[in-house]
């Protein structure tokens, strides 16, 4: 959805990969590699802590928490959430 901000390095390249005409670690267009993640859509506003130093995520109601990992989290609007996840919900 355009959206930027800053990670990483190391993060980076264990997750991303360059798009086509893209050599790795070259300014350009790089995609996230598939990953699984565990996420619940929220039914008010709420704040969650990212990270052992990050700075608290807020979100709206109806947005979604993605735990990444452990203490790893980011918040992800209603509207673009279908367009960066895929459901495979497991029993």
């Amino acid at each position: 959805a355009g959206e930027q901000w800053p990670v990483e390095r190391e993060f980076f390249f264990r997750n991303y990969q360059p798009m086509p005409g893209v050599q790795a670690g070259d300014d350009g267009e790089y995609s996230r590699l598939p990953q699984q993640v565990w996420v619940l859509r929220m039914r008010e506003a709420f704040c969650v802590q990212s990270g052992k130093n990050g700075a608290p995520l807020q979100g709206a109601s109806g947005d979604w928490l993605v735990q990444h990992g452990p203490d790893t989290y980011s918040v992800v609007r209603t509207d673009i959430f279908p367009q960066l996840y895929e459901e495979n919900v497991q029993p």
